[in-house]
């Protein structure tokens, strides 16, 4: 072997040295870039303007606003029910400084927002405000000598199925200062249900199915006439057009014949195995609350009266109320369903509403829908589009039996708190 082609060990370690040793100066020199490069600036803090800080709003249609901040190309809002924002009602982000948006029902929230530089940094969350939302306010209420099931607003005054202590009258010519006008009792029922129209209120009388007052003279309430049907019945929900009077009683639906107050007349009656609740009339059809059967159509033109459809509910159906092609229904746990009842003979839920507590009256004015749900309090839901119901509000109240709208206000009976007056605000 030549001497030229010997090689060192010690030379071969120290070339493959080489390549390292430049790799660990690249390295060195990248860090030094990075550490001595200068860190994306952080945009400002935002400062809120509206709504301010613990504020009443009477409408939940609500304009945000804030000052711009520094640095900032865009935000993020957020709006929850509670201080901890786990619970979002609005979460979106946007280049201007206000949105406007529907934020819920009725109830207390709270907002706040953060801003976003051109380099898609966010800084810090502004301060949390909150404010409250209120368009339906208890003004009043006044306390019930029994336990109010059913109301009937006409003519300034509220007629109350006031349950054991029988017909109550009220003036609420000033809603917010009811008084009692006269009331009117059979010791031996319960009032359900009850109808005002010109000077008499027909009740419907538990065992006693229909009682008719005359309350021209609420101070001095006169029986004018009765029917206590020999057959089994019990009258809870009332409803009277012309000279008729419809009776949800019990386990049976009846037609009373009422051209002469002073003798009732019965002309039509048929059997259910469950009860009948309420009913509800529009036009020559007739929709009956029947329990766990859900709802029955009958139409009324006929001789005698045809049942020609019907639908099953959920759970069990207390209540009905009716605006133009739809139904209301109150559900007891199955909440409030809605009913497309265009075409009659052919009913059918279109939407339904989870709701606290038992369904068990619903009223409807407008587009709202007044539902009682005993120890859930009164709901109320916006039915500007029926399919779509949405919750507007809660009202807490003890024990919520019935209500009626009317004028601005709601009219409530509650077990526990009587005569409770609502004013809408919005």
């Amino acid at each position: 072997m030549r001497k030229s082609e010997v090689r060192s060990p010690k030379s071969k370690v120290g070339r493959a040295l080489v390549p390292v040793s430049s790799f660990l100066a690249l390295l060195l020199l990248v860090s030094l870039v990075l550490f001595c490069q200068k860190p994306l600036s952080q945009p400002g803090l935002v400062v809120q303007d509206s709504p301010a800080d613990s504020a009443v709003l009477r409408t939940s249609v609500v304009t945000f606003t804030w000052l711009a901040a520094e640095q900032a190309t865009a935000y993020e809002l957020q709006v929850a029910t509670d201080s901890k924002f786990n619970h979002l009602s609005v979460d979106d982000t946007l280049e201007a400084e206000s949105e406007t948006v529907a934020v819920g029902p009725d109830g207390e929230y709270h907002w706040r927002v953060r801003p976003r530089s051109a380099d898609s940094v966010w800084g810090d969350w502004s301060a949390t405000w909150w404010f409250n939302v209120e368009r339906f306010r208890i003004v009043t209420s006044e306390k019930t000598q029994g336990y109010p099931h059913d109301i009937c607003l006409n003519g300034g005054r509220v007629y109350v199925a006031d349950g054991e202590a029988g017909l109550g009258v009220y003036d609420v010519s000033n809603p917010e200062s009811p008084s009692l006008l006269g009331t009117k009792m059979d010791s031996m029922n319960i009032a359900w249900g009850v109808f005002a129209k010109d000077s008499l209120a027909y009740v419907a009388y538990g065992t006693k199915e229909l009682y008719i007052t005359n309350v021209a003279r609420p101070e001095s309430i006169k029986v004018v006439g009765e029917l206590e049907y020999i057959q089994p019945g019990f009258g809870y929900g009332i409803v009277v057009a012309d000279s008729l009077a419809y009776i949800a009683a019990g386990p049976q639906f009846v037609i009373i014949n009422v051209a002469q107050p002073a003798y009732p007349n019965l002309i039509f009656q048929i059997r259910y195995p469950h009860d009948c609740k309420s009913v509800v009339l529009q036009g020559l059809w007739a929709f009956v609350a029947v329990g766990q059967l859900g709802v029955a159509v009958w139409k009324t033109d006929t001789t005698p009266p045809m049942q020609v459809g019907s639908f099953d509910t959920p759970a069990n159906a207390q209540a009905v109320a009716v605006s133009g092609s739809h139904l209301y229904v109150a559900d007891g746990v199955g909440g409030l369903i809605v009913a497309d009842i265009s075409d009659p003979l052919n009913p059918h839920p279109v939407a339904t509403l989870g709701l606290p507590g038992y369904a068990r009256h619903v009223f409807v004015a407008d587009s709202l829908v007044y539902v009682s749900c005993e120890a859930g309090g009164l709901a109320i839901v916006n039915v500007a589009q029926p399919a779509q119901p949405v919750l507007a509000a809660i009202i807490s109240l003890p024990y919520t039996m019935c209500a009626q709208a009317e004028g601005g206000y709601v009219f409530a009976g509650d077990r526990d708190s009587g005569l409770v007056v609502i004013k809408i605000e919005e």
